[in-house]
């Protein structure tokens, strides 16, 4: 018997408009359709009067179902895969499954089409040629940290996070102590009515209230502390003089030379 294809395929971010033909197709004549919240997925196959059989597929119970999706394969079954947005395994379900049904030789057929991701980066104004997609901004302490030990090694090239409204100031906040006072790009409500482009300094969109999905971006110049030690060192006489604690010398020449508090701190921490 042969076997069924699994196809990945994109679906509106926003507007219901940004969805394939070969897209439609396929929904059409797969046997089932794998959704990552069937409750938001009707909402767009009704649109399209399109009536299928769903299993609900997320994060949460992918490899529970990895045997049933097996099975339905070998039995000649094809299935698409959805997310509630945008593309499959781009920080959405798939991931976990997607890996192991390609190493046991099933056909995964991805079916290109919407992203928040690059209609953000082709409105950044940040990117030349290289950008990074680095997902959903870390959350925990531990994964922020991973992520500062890998930037330390990142400069000149754009980076590009997922973001929800209720995180992005606990995220900006982050990167003013971490980074200083830098530009940053936000994208909120993409191909929605209420689309809207940010681009202002860390300080300027903290405390402000945002709705809808976010992507943000910004970029952390090759200049590094150490290549700065002289003029910190300068500016710290200055700023101890008039009567500033180290700490807040830290503080005001972070924000001056748009440099990691914590670096500059570190430099002062040998400072007499």
């Amino acid at each position: 018997m042969k076997k069924g294809k699994l196809y990945l395929v994109s679906t509106p971010i926003g507007n219901l408009k940004d969805i394939t033909l070969r897209a439609l197709e396929i929904l059409k004549e797969v046997d089932v359709i794998l959704a990552e919240d069937t409750r938001v997925s009707i909402k767009l196959l009704n649109h399209y009067e399109i009536k299928k059989k769903m299993i609900a597929l997320h994060k949460f119970n992918e490899l529970e179902k990895l045997s049933n999706i097996e099975n339905l394969l070998k039995e000649g079954y094809d299935l698409a895969l959805i997310s509630d947005a945008g593309t499959p395994m781009i920080s959405d379900p798939g991931v976990f499954i997607v890996p192991k049904l390609l190493k046991k030789g099933f056909d995964v057929i991805p079916v290109p089409g919407a992203t928040a991701l690059i209609p953000a980066v082709q409105l950044s104004g940040i990117v030349k040629d290289k950008f990074l997609f680095m997902g959903f901004f870390p959350s925990s302490n531990k994964e922020f940290n991973e992520l500062l030990s890998f930037l330390d090694n990142i400069k000149d090239i754009p980076l590009f996070f997922y973001e929800s409204p209720h995180k992005i100031n606990s995220s900006l906040k982050k990167l003013y102590e971490n980074f200083g006072n830098i530009d940053v790009v936000i994208f909120r409500e993409i191909t929605k009515k209420y689309e809207e482009r940010i681009e202002a300094k860390v300080l300027e969109l903290l405390n402000k209230e945002f709705r809808g999905e976010i992507v943000f971006s910004f970029k952390l110049e090759s200049k590094k502390v150490k290549d700065n030690n002289k003029e910190i060192k300068e500016l710290y006489q200055k700023y101890k003089n008039i009567g500033f604690s180290k700490k807040d010398c830290a503080k005001i020449i972070s924000l001056q030379l748009n440099e990691k508090k914590n670096k500059v701190y570190n430099i002062l921490l040998g400072e007499k």
